[in-house]
């Protein structure tokens, strides 16, 4: 809920503004989780550019061949 995301964020702290920055809506209540899901708002246009925009923001090397690349990198296959 809303107060354990306050209660963490003063206890451990978030390295960004989760509210801001996460592709998707805070749920601060069973209710509202509820309501979500019941409108599906997770699925909608807007939920798919903010994931499409937080991906290229903060996953820019999650394209399934970053394990290639590690192995390119240590076994330095440009050779």
């Amino acid at each position: 809920t809303g107060d354990d995301i306050d209660e963490y964020s003063e206890y451990r702290g978030f390295y960004f503004d989760i509210r801001d920055e996460l592709p998707s809506l805070v749920v601060d209540s069973d209710a509202h989780l509820l309501e979500l899901l019941s409108e599906r708002r997770y699925d909608d246009e807007q939920a798919k550019i903010e994931l499409a925009a937080f991906r290229e923001k903060f996953c820019p090397f999650d394209d399934g061949h970053a394990g290639e690349r590690v192995v390119a990198t240590l076994f330095d296959t440009s050779h």
